[in-house]
């Protein structure tokens, strides 16, 4: 990744090591991914990338992608593989800053839908990154969950606010 002053940023140490992350055709099985009646949605954590939980996530209903489950990310980014994959054109940019405090600019575009379980996300906008090999699952996804990251899964609680 290239920071706003033009220097290349190894996000390596973030995003662990290139091994190449490809999709599937089905959405995630349903032993991945459990929902009860209040809500809650547990979800298997497929590995860790340098101790940071992985999961399937699906896109436009019809295309999974293994994604870093970052609760550090403000926004979800996506690989220019996967943007390309489910045809998102970039119709902005904008400005992020990222995990070592540099400033980037980033292509924004949009996916018709993100889901996990039952909760599911229409139209929603998505950061591009060039040159990472892993989406990252961020705030404006699960921002409104409790969540609860235990070894095999996680828990997200819809948040109660009174």
């Amino acid at each position: 990744m290239i920071n706003s002053r033009g220097r290349r940023i190894d996000l390596s140490k973030l995003c662990g090591s290139s091994d190449a992350i490809q999709p599937t055709a089905q959405p995630s099985r349903a032993s991945e991914v459990r929902s009860d009646p209040n809500g809650t949605i547990k979800i298997r954590i497929k590995r860790f990338r340098n101790k940071i939980p992985t999961i399937d996530v699906v896109f436009n209903g019809d295309r999974t992608y293994e994604m870093i489950f970052d609760t550090g990310a403000s926004h979800t980014l996506i690989t220019s593989e996967m943007a390309r994959s489910l045809s998102v054109v970039p119709y902005n940019y904008a400005d992020f800053n990222i995990a070592d405090g540099s400033n980037v600019r980033f292509p924004v575009g949009e996916v018709k839908s993100i889901e996990i379980g039952s909760f599911k996300i229409q139209i929603m906008p998505v950061v591009i990154a060039e040159k990472s090999d892993i989406g990252l699952l961020g705030n404006d996804f699960f921002g409104q969950f409790d969540i609860k990251i235990g070894r095999s899964e996680i828990e997200l609680s819809p948040r109660k606010f009174f």
